[in-house]
């Protein structure tokens, strides 16, 4: 599950960087060329069209269920220890 994780933190935050420099450009150059903002807002627009599709993805993925199995070890000696208080 740690992967998982780890990989959709990665994959958002390479986005964020991405959406933050398309920003950045698109104000430098927004009273420069028409043409050139419009590319800039395209490209803005379709990264957060794919980061809201990762997102959508990960909110539907399966849920996981954890199962706690205690270590027999642990209960033995528990147990011992039970019966022990008993004497």
């Amino acid at each position: 599950m740690r992967p998982s994780i780890q990989t959709d933190i990665e994959n958002f935050t390479k986005a964020i960087q991405n959406i933050t420099c398309l920003h950045e450009d698109f104000l430098n150059i927004k009273d420069k060329s028409e043409a050139l903002s419009f590319i800039k807002y395209r490209k803005c627009l379709g990264q957060s069209l794919k980061v809201e599709s990762v997102l959508q993805e990960i909110t539907t993925k399966t849920e996981i269920t954890l199962t706690f199995r205690p270590d027999e070890v642990i209960q033995q000696t528990l147990s011992f220890s039970q019966d022990l208080d008993k004497y």
